[in-house]
């Protein structure tokens, strides 16, 4: 039998559910309609008991009476215990709730992608960047993904829901410091006055560690003496897995020399306590005061922006423009994708990638031509003649295969047999070429006559 009570204006009524467990459940002011909503939980509690109702069912109905604001409260309380960073609850928060009112989302069947759309389409009508509507748009949806993953929706009704492009409407382009500039913020605030109660010292220690291991500013603030250890054989910092973005441990290696220089500094902190204490919230303004301080502007020429995470752009950068691999640069970086790595963090200029082209063949000029081939006294491009059929070729004539005549058009008479005009006729080779003996003369061979016809073949063939 169910009881009631009340607290202040509300009444309250307890009931057994049907795993057997008291609960105490909130009604309402009145009385009469509290009583009737215990006798309705008493009974659907009997009907599961008796199998008559499906308890699965019985728990989406329950949930979807429900005021959508309370499950956003319980999932908040939710992400508060699995330890996310306050700020980013807080954010998730904010962006949710602020979806929900703007479509006017009362109930968890109220939550579609048209009206959610709708919220969304408004967010970007006043003005807001599509990095700040994509943070809407992950907060929602998280929260719709809880839901369902609690069993207190069918299906994830958000799931469809896109994101815009940020690459066409950046309104925050960052830069990283040249190692000038860093070397000169670095010396400027070591002996800098206090900035709302943080010293110059520690300032400076705050943006050497950015520069150096590319850690974020929730990631340093987390930070304990316990947290650098500077003994391991490789020197490293290390952030707990409740402070990093994407809830992993982080060892973040150091140099030798860094780990060195951070003794004297880290035994003045008190154990368990965090580093940087004092750090403000604002650390962005902070970096801007100090900035301006030694003459470096916070916003160049062309609108780029150097804030506290540009100290992590600049380790990024440093490494790449130094040559290391991809993946070591993605795993320093603790990105997921290497395109964000590469395509984000990554500030190269021409005058960085200009070397690169040193390793193409230089194809400006051609190659020196070839020399003239130096046998025989030919010219250039001309091959010679084998010498096995030299001695066969004619030694007179105009060059067209005829015989060159006098002035009075008689054929000039040669006393030199050398000199006479050779012919396959006049001496006779073998297969392989060798002029055959006597002996081999009389011997039955094939047809040796004289055919023009053989020598333009063959002079065809040579040339």
């Amino acid at each position: 039998m169910a009881s009631l009570r009340k607290r202040g204006k509300v009444w309250y009524f307890r009931h057994t559910d049907a795993d057997g467990i008291k609960r105490e459940e909130k009604g309402c002011p009145d009385k009469r309609t509290t009583e009737e909503m215990a006798r309705q939980a008493e009974n659907e509690a009997a009907k599961i008991r008796a199998g008559l109702i499906d308890p699965k069912a019985e728990r989406l109905a329950e949930a979807g009476r429900r005021p959508i604001m309370e499950h956003l409260e319980e999932y908040v309380a939710n992400l508060k215990a699995k330890g996310d960073e306050p700020k980013h609850v807080q954010l998730t928060r904010t962006y949710a709730a602020r979806i929900l009112e703007s479509a006017r989302i009362q109930r968890i069947a109220d939550l579609a992608p048209s009206v959610v759309l709708d919220a969304l389409a408004r967010l970007t009508g006043q003005g807001l960047s599509a990095r700040t509507v994509n943070a809407h748009t992950t907060a929602v949806k998280g929260f719709a993904r809880w839901l369902w993953r609690n069993g207190r929706s069918v299906d994830h009704p958000l799931a469809i829901l896109g994101r815009l492009n940020e690459e066409a409407d950046r309104r925050l382009v960052r830069r990283d410091l040249s190692e000038a500039e860093l070397r000169r913020l670095l010396d400027s605030t070591y002996s800098a006055d206090p900035w709302r109660g943080m010293s110059g010292f520690d300032r400076a220690i705050f943006y050497t560690i950015g520069a150096l291991t590319g850690l974020r500013r929730s990631e340093m603030a987390s930070l304990t003496p316990q947290s650098f250890r500077l003994d391991d054989g490789v020197p490293m910092v290390v952030v707990e897995a409740g402070h990093t973005k994407n809830g992993k441990l982080a060892e973040q290696p150091i140099t030798a020399g860094f780990a060195e220089s951070l003794r004297p500094w880290l035994a003045s902190k008190a154990p368990g306590r965090s580093v940087f204490e004092t750090l403000p919230e604002k650390t962005g303004l902070m970096l801007k005061t100090d900035l301006e301080r030694c003459g470096i502007a916070p916003v160049d020429s062309v609108g780029r922006v150097v804030d506290t995470h540009s100290l992590r752009h600049g380790f990024i950068t440093t490494l790449a423009k130094a040559g290391v691999s991809v993946k070591t640069l993605q795993t320093l970086a603790r990105h997921s994708d290497p395109k964000l790595t590469l395509n984000i963090y990554a500030h190269l200029t021409r005058f960085d990638t200009a070397p690169a082209l040193n390793a193409l063949p230089d194809l400006s000029r051609p190659n020196s031509p070839p020399e003239a081939p130096k046998s025989l006294g030919t010219e250039p491009g001309v091959t010679p003649i084998s010498e096995r059929f030299a001695h066969y070729l004619p030694t007179g004539g105009d060059g067209s295969g005829l015989e060159r005549t006098g002035e009075d058009g008689t054929t000039p008479s040669f006393s030199d047999e050398g000199e006479c005009r050779n012919s396959l006729e006049m001496e006779v080779l073998d297969a392989s070429g060798r002029e055959l003996t006597a002996s081999e003369e009389s011997a039955p061979r094939r047809t040796r006559t004289y055919n023009p016809l053989i020598k333009s073949q063959l002079l065809c063939q040579l040339s």
